[in-house]
């Protein structure tokens, strides 16, 4: 099925992958006017992807800074963790009585995949990919959504500090 998405979901799809990679570090401002001339859009649809990327837990709004990149506590992460735990268990419980051969085989070659990842890179998105076959099967989709969320949000990673010229 090909997916299609507005241009607020592009710029939110966007902006969650620089988050998660690092690219966009923890507290950096999001400003509407800089990442708009960047994509070439107007402001409209970065304040509507801003908003969802705080609904999200994403981006916050900090006083005199607007949005920024929202940082995560240890605890946050862990309660990140404990919901993804309690999504994933009562999804998988549905999915169970309902996986396919096919699903069962993607499931295997997904974990194939990651074994031989050997750049821990992608790793997080490998790992994402076997969650997903296997509670997909479960055939809630909006249910699905949510451990992706939290998957996604809890996933970030760090690059390391670069010096000016580097």
């Amino acid at each position: 099925m090909i997916e299609r998405l507005s241009l607020t979901e592009q710029i939110v799809v966007k902006h969650q992958r620089r988050i998660i990679s690092g690219e966009l570090a923890e507290r950096v401002a999001l400003r509407q006017e800089a990442l708009a001339t960047e994509l070439g859009v107007s402001r409209i649809p970065v304040r509507e992807a801003t908003q969802k990327l705080r609904a999200e837990g994403f981006a916050q709004s900090e006083l005199h800074k607007g949005a920024t990149v929202r940082s995560l506590s240890l605890n946050e992460i862990r309660e990140l963790f404990d919901v993804r735990i309690h999504l994933e268990t009562w999804l998988f419980e549905l999915a169970v009585p309902l996986l396919t051969d096919t699903e069962l085989t993607d499931s295997d070659r997904s974990i194939e995949e990651q074994l031989a990842c050997e750049n821990g890179g992608n790793w997080g998105d490998l790992n994402w990919r076997f969650h997903e076959v296997l509670l997909s099967a479960s055939r809630c989709p909006i249910g699905l959504q949510y451990p992706k969320s939290v998957h996604d949000n809890a996933n970030r990673r760090q690059l390391p500090d670069r010096r000016p010229g580097e």
